[in-house]
């Protein structure tokens, strides 16, 4: 533990209004329309011409039975055939015309009715292709041409990319303006818990949709908590939320307490053993059974000490870490990947950290890690997708952002990418988490206003890396040779 400040003086002169706790939580198969509607209306006027020499055939033969049967398979065959191409032309028309909208939506209207149009006309006049041409060569006329497909002359729809956009919302109720709150996802279903605005803590729990975007707010049983801020929400077995720690104003906790999902049902389970004190700001993860606890600020100093709760016993001891020990900090993010507890950023009160420790939970041990590139953030999220950290959004030491930076678990180096839509204003405090190849952000606050809208990062090309999670993290600590950890990365980016 770090003596220091109250985390009241801290950086920005506003940070302590409330403390962000976010614990972060195939193949990307990017859809090749492929052939042209061109390639797929030659091959079904292919098969319709063999069915009609099939039954010509039939006919020179004189038999009415076998020409019945055949006339129905014909019949049958080609009413396939124009569904099929019907479809084809459908899903091309939908995507091209989604994509074109991303770049230029008035573009996107026009060049999406043309295509239309004359899909639908290609439909109706299947065989009047075979007529014309024929017509033609009656009449000993030069042969003209037909022209170009209009389909085959639209332009490709650029690849797919990472897209911003608001959630368009809806329920029995408004969505609240909060700021310092904890999510979960459970099922298909966000679990919204605690938060203030710009005068009130509130306790009150609120269910969010994910596929169908919508919010309602439950009735709750129980020993609820009272109102609370930047406190921690851990999820175990799918099922139950342990709420820890948090604070109102200038009062902290260091209670515990469980939802039942099922049964909307709050306890306060009794404990036994060394109880961390009280907190906020603070970040957890639950490993083997055990609910671990990193850092946060008790209202006089940082923190920096690290506890766990045993589940099987309901008892809390210190865990007594060894190695590079982060500075005392709140406003962090953490991530559990196998028995690798990362944490990243965070603030003492006065400085805005860029700093990453990965916690071997079995060794015990800390580990600085070498990362050539300086990003301080603090209240920013970060979210795991596969061998990445998604860290958006936060406070750099002199403003807010909505940027999203991605760090690479395999290399330890920053990435980004182009983003397209229109990017949340830039926020802290807020909450976000993964679900269905799409971050979510809940909520933030810029100093001045406390936002209640949720926004949608679609990851699109980026959505195969949620499966990716053989992948081992290669620790190199500040003083290894770079090297020989770069043949090491460079080794395993390989077999991803």
């Amino acid at each position: 533990m770090r003596a220091g400040n109250s985390f009241s003086q801290g950086t920005p002169s506003h940070m302590n209004a409330s403390f962000s706790s976010s614990v972060g939580s195939g193949e990307a198969i990017i859809a090749n329309i492929g052939g042209t509607n061109g390639t797929s209306v030659t091959q079904d006027n292919a098969g319709s011409t063999e069915d009609q020499s099939a039954l010509l055939g039939l006919i020179a033969t004189a038999d009415p039975a076998a020409i019945s049967k055949v006339a129905a398979a014909t019949a049958e065959s080609a009413n396939a055939r124009a569904v099929s191409t019907a479809s084809s032309s459908t899903t091309t028309f939908a995507a091209t015309s989604a994509a074109n909208h991303d770049q230029n939506p008035s573009v996107s209207t026009a060049s999406s009715s043309s295509r239309h149009h004359h899909s639908h006309s290609h439909h109706h006049n299947h065989g009047s292709s075979h007529s014309s041409s024929r017509k033609h060569k009656s009449k000993g006329d030069s042969q003209v041409a037909p022209g170009p497909r209009p389909s085959l002359t639209v332009p490709p729809a650029p690849a797919p990319a990472m897209h911003w956009s608001r959630a368009r919302v809806h329920g029995q109720i408004p969505p609240k303006e909060l700021r310092a709150q904890t999510v979960n996802l459970v099922g298909e279903s966000v679990y919204i818990f605690g938060g203030c605005d710009t005068k009130t803590c509130f306790n009150t729990l609120y269910i969010f949709d994910a596929d169908t975007m919508h919010w309602s707010q439950p009735k709750t049983y129980g020993s609820i908590p009272p109102p609370c801020r930047a406190h921690s929400s851990t999820l175990v077995d799918n099922k139950r939320l342990y709420v820890f720690g948090g604070g109102d104003g200038p009062h902290y906790f260091h209670e515990l307490y469980m939802l039942d999902t099922d049964t909307l049902t709050w306890t306060n389970p009794q404990t036994t053993g060394d109880r961390p004190c009280r907190r906020r700001a603070h970040t957890t993860c639950v490993y083997n059974n055990c609910i671990y606890v990193f850092g946060g600020g008790d209202g006089v100093q940082a923190l920096n000490d690290t506890y766990k709760l045993d589940m099987a016993e309901m008892r809390w001891s210190e865990v007594k870490t060894t190695g590079q020990i982060p500075i005392a900090r709140g406003y962090h993010t953490s991530n559990l990947i196998k028995s690798q507890f990362i944490v990243y950023g965070g603030s003492d009160g006065h400085e805005c950290f860029s700093d990453v420790h990965v916690l071997d939970l079995d060794t015990q041990e800390w580990v600085k890690i070498d990362i050539s590139r300086a990003l301080p953030r603090l209240s920013h999220t970060a979210t795991q997708v596969g061998s990445y950290l998604f860290v958006i959004g936060g406070h750099d030491g002199s403003r807010y952002s909505c940027d999203v930076v991605m760090l690479n678990l395999v290399t330890w180096s920053w990435e980004t990418r182009k983003i397209y839509g229109i990017p949340p204003a830039g926020r802290g405090y807020h909450a976000s988490l993964l679900y269905d190849s799409r971050l979510f952000v809940f909520g933030g606050y810029d100093g001045q206003t406390v936002f209640d809208d949720i926004y949608v990062l679609d990851l699109s090309t980026c959505a195969y890396l949620p499966q990716i999670t053989d992948f081992q993290i290669l620790l190199r600590r500040e003083d290894e040779d770079a090297v020989g950890f770069v043949e090491q990365a460079a080794e395993q980016v390989q077999q991803l």
